[in-house]
């Protein structure tokens, strides 16, 4: 079984615009930079045939380019907060490529979690630490600071493996998106 995800990456010059917010954070385990992505589809434990499925699937898709806003700090998890993360502006072109994926994965086989798509960029991990006061201020100082825009040529089907330290990801394949909208 292969823990997966597919995901868009984050280019450098919005990273080092996110570096010195996550080094703002009084808390948390921080994403490192080249972990940064925006999720489309969690997979979780797949197996190989099936993982090989989801690639050809994907491979078939002809989605054209989308243009992605970061802005704002939030917190996901509810009550009790588990992250820290940088807001994406909602876009049609990111919503349409997330169900694209989102349908390449059902056509393969695999059962995804049922959840509303919030597309957003993990910068920390909480844990099971409760928010503190300052790393509050931190989140509210930030909630409608634009991060910056980048164009999205592709994505990337990713293998997680979680280890003490923190999750490594290593790329399975990329996926080229339309530079044109046909």
């Amino acid at each position: 079984m292969t823990r997966a995800f597919v995901g868009i990456d984050i280019p450098e010059h919005i990273i080092t615009v996110l570096q010195p917010v996550q080094d703002r954070l009084p808390m948390g385990r921080i994403v490192p930079p080249e972990n940064l992505h925006l999720t489309l589809c969690f997979l979780g434990d797949v197996s190989d045939p099936a993982l090989e499925a989801v690639h050809e699937r994907l491979s078939a898709l002809h989605q054209p380019g989308v243009d992605i806003t970061l802005s704002g700090l939030d917190w996901i998890g509810g009550a009790h907060p588990r992250a820290i993360v940088a807001g994406v502006v909602p876009h049609d072109g990111l919503t349409a490529l997330h169900r694209a994926v989102l349908g390449a994965c059902h056509g393969a086989g695999v059962v995804v979690e049922r959840r509303r798509f919030v597309p957003h960029v993990t910068l920390a991990r909480l844990g099971k630490a409760r928010a503190s006061a300052a790393l509050n201020d931190v989140v509210l100082s930030h909630r409608l600071t634009p991060f910056g825009a980048f164009r999205a040529h592709g994505f990337t089907l990713y293998q997680s493996d979680l280890r003490p330290e923190g999750a490594v990801y290593t790329p399975l394949a990329s996926y080229p998106l339309r530079s044109e909208a046909r």
